[in-house]
């Protein structure tokens, strides 16, 4: 079973909904949020519907890829809900489900989690530079592969006052081919010691799906792991991350990146991406990792209506009660949207990452950092009082 916190505020989330679930438009001019209860055994819909107070909430019930989908519309302006008492211990267990979910939601703003030395905050926004030490990526392949070249850009993109450095010793590119483990330790250990010799206090991620990479990463200096693979490409990266006891970000992607773009389909994007990283992320907790990042991995085996639902719906991210990621830095579907070669979509890309902020983004992993860090500085504006009253 999975739950999703809805908020159901503007007329595309409405007509999403109207559509998935036959509600009348009416319906939404009184209840405000809603939550969508997925893959339902089929014995216990009775029983989830008999959970909540019929006088302030109105109930669908759907059936969707052979699966029971219950949608709870709330007249609720906050995040309770109202249900009735309940005896069974199934009942309770689904209850407490509900109110985590609804809990992550709405204290999203407030919550903070830590990478290195450093608090991060929900509510701001944070640049991690990308650097990609490799022949062959989509975007810069080749452009920083040599170490002085890979070292200048990271110091450059530091000075700038970049949050994250993420380097990358393979490219994930559609179609890309694979790196063995040595090659790529060759390529990313030297330049993350480097950066490190010439700014010590530097956040570095390491963009690995490799347990081995990983490790040698983290000696060299680096604080966190970014792996595409959502551990399924080495199920050791995860014994990494907890004996470094490092961040792990956690990204969806259907298929390899040999495969991923071959006609990749989905009925909900973001319900089924919801649902495997729901399903990964406890997977990691019973493993002992917590501190974990989530990125619903735009362009890794999604359509261009896919990615735009992603950054359109990415605050329903908010109900797994995680930091946000988004990646989108000039990928093809804005190319296909606009009809722009890869070097001409950095506009493109700063208008859909600020889309992604405000829709609940606290992470923006990007190619152009000058153009991010004016979007940072921007909604960031209200937080930063000295910028604020010199700006005044």
């Amino acid at each position: 079973m999975n739950i999703q916190k809805i908020k159901i505020s503007d007329v595309y989330k409405r007509e999403f909904y109207i559509k998935k679930y036959g509600i009348e438009e009416n319906d939404f001019n009184f209840y405000k949020y809603a939550l969508e209860i997925r893959n339902i055994s089929t014995g216990i819909v009775d029983n989830i519907v008999s959970l909540f107070d019929s006088q302030k909430v109105l109930i669908h019930n759907s059936e969707l890829q052979n699966q029971n989908s219950v949608f709870v519309l709330s007249a609720a302006p906050k995040k309770k809900f109202n249900f009735k008492n309940t005896e069974s211990l199934l009942e309770e267990n689904i209850v407490n489900q509900i109110k985590s979910t609804c809990d992550n939601y709405f204290t999203f703003d407030n919550k903070q989690f830590k990478i290195k030395n450093r608090v991060f905050n929900y509510s701001s926004t944070y640049i991690m530079g990308i650097l990609n030490v490799t022949p062959d990526s989509f975007s810069d392949g080749g452009k920083y592969y040599s170490r002085d070249k890979a070292v200048k850009r990271a110091i450059k993109m530091i000075d700038s006052g970049v949050d994250i450095i993420d380097v990358g010793g393979e490219s994930t590119r559609p179609g890309a081919d694979f790196v063995n483990e040595s090659e790529e330790i060759e390529r990313v250990v030297p330049v993350i010691q480097e950066i490190l010799n010439l700014r010590p206090d530097t956040i570095i991620s390491v963009y690995t799906a490799k347990s081995k990479v990983a490790a040698y990463a983290i000696d060299a200096g680096a604080s966190l792991i970014n792996d595409i693979s959502a551990f399924a490409f080495d199920n050791e990266i995860t014994d990494v991350a907890r004996e470094y006891d490092v961040p792990y970000i956690l990204m969806h992607m259907k298929g390899t990146p040999r495969t991923m773009q071959n006609s990749p389909f989905y009925e909900d994007p973001v319900a089924d991406i919801y649902d495997f990283l729901n399903e990964k992320i406890e997977q990691l907790l019973n493993r002992g990792i917590k501190n974990i990042i989530i990125d619903p991995g735009i362009g890794f085996g999604k359509r261009v209506a896919d990615n735009m639902e992603i950054i359109n719906r990415l605050f329903e991210f908010k109900g797994l009660g995680l930091p946000i990621l988004i990646g989108l830095s000039r990928k093809s579907f804005l190319g296909k949207i606009l009809n722009l070669e890869v070097d001409n979509r950095d506009i493109a890309t700063v208008i859909a990452e600020s889309l992604s902020v405000s829709n609940g983004a606290t992470i923006v992993r990007t190619h152009n950092t000058d153009y991010a860090m004016q979007l940072r500085k921007i909604t960031n504006f209200s937080e930063n009082q000295i910028e604020k009253i010199e700006v005044l």
